[in-house]
């Protein structure tokens, strides 16, 4: 039966690889993946600040 308490939930690849690289256990596993993401989309928005930056002086360079 779906979602049922009795149910065993298997632990995804990235947590095991995770949990074996650093000698966790998987709660803090899935901590670490976490902010792994929270940095990873920081940077993205970094990343993507400065590259419309560049590109509005650039399409304004092309208009003069």
């Amino acid at each position: 039966m779906s979602g049922g308490y009795d149910e065993e939930i298997e632990t995804p690849e990235t947590v095991k690889q995770i949990m074996n690289d650093y000698g966790v256990d998987e709660k803090t596993a899935v901590r670490i993946i976490a902010d792994r993401n929270v940095f990873a989309l920081k940077k993205f928005e970094k990343w993507r600040e400065s590259y419309l930056k560049l590109k509005g002086l650039a399409e304004k360079e092309t208009e003069k």
